[in-house]
């Protein structure tokens, strides 16, 4: 291939991520706007949030962090070296590697999710939503499976030069959370409460799939038959395996740094909220409402009190809105109270001398 026709493609490759790239972050962020949209800022979508935070955060040190890294780098020597065979050879341990490891891990988190979410939310969440995120957490454990072969499925295209299809594969998962998520959502609850949260749950675990299967066909295109190979012992899984460990450590302290971050801001689901609102500044909780919609249940107590404050927050911005009026009508008040004097004492000094 001539050094033109090298940079032609290295054009298009970069012109097609790019819009990949463009075409899912659109759709992440209608996602995330359809879901604040169904369910506001309320204590329901935290629940699914930090469930979702804990098969997300492995997703992200492992699968498309250091697996990825370490496996395309392999991959690629291989096949420059020894040749396809040699490359499809050392997938096979690898995947069958990721699918055995990834699928105990699955287990262990679906068996100790109510440990690990009572360590992330310390303890403080009330017993309904605890178990809601227990729940949410047990269905959204084998996304992380998913999306590590997906991430392996990714990098041999990439190695064989194919970049379009796993470009887009955040953009099935994207898509397949939204359109899943919504519709199992609202076939299990109509008016999106704690229980549609299943729904989401479940549509997560759609898009994941469809984020491994969507590769598939190119995958088949560029010669790749999958056949469990359980022979780990392997020059090039050592190889893998010791790539791996410094990208772990290297993005572990990023990852849960920020999972810690995140598990103070949804310590108590509306306490960030009730304490802006609280805020002496009128003007800054209107804006605080309507960024951060309270939606309230009147059947649960604490609801009841949030409601409460934002009603006693609306009342204190109309009095806050009529400054002058009251500045007024104390002026008023006190005008009347000093004519009345000077009434008083001009009928004192003009009344005739009682004689003695």
């Amino acid at each position: 291939m001539t050094e033109a026709a090298e940079r032609r493609m290295s054009t298009r490759a970069t012109g097609v991520v790019g819009i990949a790239v463009l075409s899912s972050r659109v759709l992440g962020l209608i996602r995330e706007t359809v879901f604040a949209g169904l369910f506001g800022a309320g204590k329901n979508l935290d629940a699914f949030l930090m469930a979702f935070r804990l098969p997300n955060l492995l997703r992200d040190l492992f699968a498309e962090g250091a697996l990825s890294t370490a496996f395309i780098t392999t991959f690629s020597k291989k096949i420059a070296v020894e040749g396809d065979q040699s490359a499809w050879r050392l997938a096979n341990k690898v995947a069958t590697l990721t699918a055995v490891f990834m699928s105990a891990v699955t287990l262990l988190g679906i068996v100790f999710a109510p440990q690990l979410v009572e360590l992330l939310t310390w303890g403080a969440w009330s017993p309904d939503k605890t178990a809601l995120t227990i729940l949410l957490t047990r269905i959204m454990w084998p996304f992380m499976l998913l999306v590590s072969l997906a991430a392996l499925v990714m990098g041999m295209l990439n190695a064989k030069h194919v970049f379009g299809p796993p470009a887009m594969a955040s953009s099935y998962f994207n898509l397949g959370s939204i359109i899943a998520g919504v519709a199992i959502g609202y076939w299990l609850d109509p008016h999106f409460g704690a229980r549609s949260l299943v729904g989401l749950a479940i549509g997560t675990l759609i898009g994941g799939a469809w984020q491994l299967v969507g590769q598939f066909p190119s995958l088949w295109k560029v010669g790749y038959r999958f056949h469990a190979d359980f022979h780990w012992r392997d020059e090039g899984v050592r190889t893998v395996l010791t790539l791996m460990g410094p990208a772990v450590i290297a993005a572990s302290a990023v990852r849960l740094c920020n999972a810690a971050y995140c598990s103070v801001c949804l310590y108590d689901g509306e306490w960030i909220r009730m304490a802006a609102i609280q805020n002496v500044d009128p003007s800054r909780a209107e804006m605080l409402q309507r960024v951060f919609p309270l939606r309230v249940d009147d059947g649960d107590p604490h609801d009841r009190n949030v409601g409460r404050l934002a009603r006693n927050t609306r009342q204190q911005q109309r009095r806050s809105e009529r400054p002058h009026a009251v500045s007024s009508t104390a002026r008023r008040m006190r005008s009347r109270h000093r004519m009345a004097a000077l009434r008083e004492s001009s009928a004192y000094m003009t009344a005739p001398a009682i004689a003695t």
